[in-house]
């Protein structure tokens, strides 16, 4: 649920944005990416057969990263480059279809991920998960 409140709070903000508003926008896409964060933890672990395998987890974590994956492009809007502590890169800036490009890549890896049917499964997906993330993150994240 949080994550259709987010996403619909996204998807209704407007493109000119204000100082505040830029920096209301850095909070709100630095608790999506924390959310993912979270939701990677859990699968990595599940992944690692440090928690059992749990196919509705699995799911739900799927589809709340591929949810939120398609909205990065709009928490981004011009005018939110710096603020706040931002480790945005002006990459995303520079070249907002690249990251929309590997922002539907995460989409997509999150949504295969979901239908891990076995641990074995999701080991697979997971990694393939963990590069579309770092793939963003080498390119236009300044950690």
């Amino acid at each position: 649920m949080r994550i259709l409140v987010i996403a619909a709070a996204v998807t209704a903000m407007s493109v000119g944005v204000s100082a505040q508003e830029s920096l209301d926008y850095i909070e709100a896409r630095q608790s999506a990416m924390k959310f993912v964060g979270g939701q990677m933890r859990g699968l990595g672990g599940m992944a690692q057969g440090q928690t059992e395998f749990n196919a509705d987890y699995v799911r739900t974590a799927g589809w709340a990263i591929a949810v939120i994956a398609n909205s990065y492009p709009l928490h981004f809007p011009a005018g939110t480059e710096t603020g706040g502590n931002t480790e945005a890169l002006p990459a995303i800036f520079e070249d907002p279809d690249g990251f929309a490009m590997v922002a539907q890549q995460l989409e997509a890896a999150a949504l295969a991920m979901q239908k891990s049917a076995s641990q074995d499964d999701l080991q697979m997906t997971f990694g393939q998960l963990g590069q579309a993330c770092k793939a963003c993150h080498s390119k236009y994240r300044s950690k």
